[in-house]
């Protein structure tokens, strides 16, 4: 969520400093439940999933109205994380519930710990 009541896909490859915001089209729901998925595929190739307003944990998780294509080259790293960054008005607090980062399935040339 880059922008007020949007959900976007940001994506810079090898940080070149040219990143791209893409708009799903789905927005968040005021003092609601959003759940967020990135899967990365030993292919690298990214996708994306999310659940808006529902209870915590519920919902089936489905593709984006609108997706970004997106594939990490070789050699890239692949580090996971949260980043909350809001103003100080009540209404736009954000409260993270539940975080997971599990990996699957292994990387070729990588073992899975």
């Amino acid at each position: 969520m880059q922008e007020a009541d949007k959900i976007q896909i940001a994506t810079d490859l090898n940080n070149g400093g040219t990143g791209s915001y893409k708009d799903t089209g789905d927005a968040p729901v005021d003092s609601d439940n959003l759940q967020l998925r990135v899967e990365l595929a030993s292919s690298r190739a990214v996708t994306y999933k999310l659940v808006v307003n529902e209870e915590a944990g519920k919902g089936n998780l489905a593709a984006p109205s609108a997706t970004e294509a997106f594939t990490f080259d070789s050699g890239d790293v692949l580090i996971p994380y949260i980043w909350v960054h809001g103003s100080d008005h009540a209404d736009s607090q954000i409260l993270v519930k539940d975080v997971k980062v599990v990996r699957n399935e292994p990387v070729a040339g990588h073992s899975v710990a």
